[in-house]
């Protein structure tokens, strides 16, 4: 049993709740909060297990910074509907109460350190540890910030603890601090795009060759053993469909980053694998697919 989604569901529920309450007039979002609100744990689950996937070669487990990633994408979404500042701000006094109750499951799952009580003491130190620091703070710092580097503070000390060190955990945490200071302009729509983009082509340059598929064939690995003039069919089709994806950037992104491979390479690195069906595919298929379903959901 996945006790990290079931406490990180609890504590979710009680943070949509408190949102719930501070929005009765409508200041925080003009959405309804009970549908933005289950959002964001939909995104940060879905980003804890892609992150997982790409990086560690398993759907066992949960990655924080992927479930940072995830929110970061859902407040780019909400962007939409939303006072993303007085959001952020909001649910900073409430985030403390969901870390604590992701880092009990994670001591119920037995994960995230060699000794499980170190998952509960980085609960507590980024629970009601942090809540505190909130509530008395006289400064005139936003509290998401607060919250975001104080956690970054915890992760980079606990990193220290854990029976396999990452330097890579140390250094996404360093460049979550220093991003979190600029959160008012990184917080749009428009800039999802490019950090998928972004997010693809790292992830096809630094996996293990044992955690990819090379894809010589289209699309979700559709015809993938088909080799024969790949790389001018692949250059042919994106010129003549060219008019169409430059109407997307979601597109024409994604489109790029496969046609760099087939140029490159030959073939499409992909690194997500679907359990029990023969399915890979990367970042880019998402982008090119999610970017035809809102064509035709706007009609554009």
């Amino acid at each position: 049993m996945n006790y990290y989604g079931i406490f990180m569901s609890v504590g979710w529920l009680i943070l949509s709740y408190d949102l719930e309450n501070r929005n009765k007039n409508n200041e925080i979002c003009i959405a309804p909060m009970q549908i933005i609100s289950p959002l964001g744990a939909l995104f940060c689950i879905v980003g804890s297990k892609i992150f997982q996937k790409i990086f560690r070669n398993t759907w066992e487990g949960n990655a924080s910074f992927g479930a940072m990633y995830g929110f970061y994408i859902y407040f780019c979404l909400i962007s939409i509907f939303c006072d993303i500042p007085k959001f952020m701000n909001t649910i900073a006094f409430t985030l403390p109460i969901v870390y604590m109750a992701i880092r009990i499951g994670n001591y119920c799952n037995g994960e995230h350190f060699n000794n499980e009580y170190y998952s509960i003491i980085e609960g507590l130190l980024q629970g009601p540890i942090i809540y505190l620091i909130l509530l008395y703070n006289k400064s005139n710092i936003d509290p998401i910030i607060l919250f975001v580097v104080w956690v970054s503070i915890i992760r980079i000390y606990s990193e220290f603890l854990r029976n396999k060190f990452d330097i890579k955990n140390i250094v996404i945490s360093v460049i979550f601090m220093i991003l979190i200071f600029f959160y008012k302009h990184l917080i749009s729509f428009e800039i999802i795009p490019f950090l998928l983009f972004v997010l693809d082509l790292t992830s096809k340059n630094y996996l293990n060759n044992q955690n990819i598929v090379k894809n010589y064939g289209f699309n979700f690995s559709i015809a993938r053993h088909y080799t024969r003039a790949n790389k001018v069919v692949h250059l042919f089709l994106f010129l003549i469909f060219l008019p169409f994806i430059l109407k997307s950037r979601l597109i024409l992104l994604g489109a790029l980053s496969n046609l760099f491979d087939r140029v490159v390479h030959g073939y499409i690195v992909d690194y997500i694998k679907i359990p029990y069906l023969n399915y890979c595919f990367n970042i880019a298929d998402i982008m090119i697919f999610g970017g035809l379903f809102l064509m035709h959901l706007f009609n554009t």
